[in-house]
């Protein structure tokens, strides 16, 4: 029973935090990230939102520290990143382009 709760808690953050982010709601996207840390510490996706909320703070160091610990938690797919709109500054970016190469 107890799985099944934070798998609920899991995807209500990943959904809100989502939501949050792209409506520039970032205070809210703070909370659902941390709540959805504790919930669901092995997910990639948690840290893949962190570092989309990084970059809209203008946060890019903090940003590619989440985003290597997506890798880490095993996100592998290198489009992802390539096609999500809020990663785009980041794309120029050495350690960017260091952490797609080890993607591969």
């Amino acid at each position: 029973m107890d799985e099944r709760l934070l798998g609920f808690i899991s995807l209500a953050c990943y959904s809100i935090s989502n939501n949050a982010i792209h409506q520039k709601n970032f205070s809210l996207a703070e909370k659902m990230l941390a709540i959805y840390k504790m919930a669901d510490p092995k997910n990639s996706d948690q840290p893949f939102l962190e570092a989309c909320l990084f970059v809209s703070e203008a946060k890019d160091a903090e940003a590619l520290q989440s985003l290597n610990r997506a890798v880490e938690l095993g996100l592998h797919d290198r489009q992802k990143l390539l096609n999500e709109p809020m990663l785009q500054p980041l794309q120029a970016d050495k350690d960017f382009q260091t952490l797609l190469s080890q993607m591969q």
